[in-house]
């Protein structure tokens, strides 16, 4: 995928594609865009279900926010396109 150099059978080195990623911006963008549309669905997640704790996996803010049913963990293994460096 390009996010790292062999420079040799057993040495690697980031190049520039992983300096980017690795950056304090990227690296920030990278969470807004994970974890930002869960925190936006918050509010009303919680308004919803009576601002009880959450005590569910598979019912939680994750789940409005990104449309399923499935826990975050497993709906992320089956996203690679956007979550494929995860």
């Amino acid at each position: 995928m390009g996010y790292i150099a062999n420079t040799s059978p057993q040495q690697f080195r980031a190049n520039r594609v992983t300096r980017i990623l690795a950056s304090p911006v990227a690296s920030a963008a990278i969470i807004v865009f994970s974890t930002g549309p869960a925190a936006q669905a918050l509010p009303a997640f919680a308004a919803e279900n009576q601002y009880q704790d959450i005590t569910d996996s598979q019912n939680s803010p994750f789940q409005k926010a990104f449309g399923t049913d499935k826990p975050c963990l497993q709906w992320l293994t089956e996203q690679p396109n956007v979550f494929g460096a995860l």
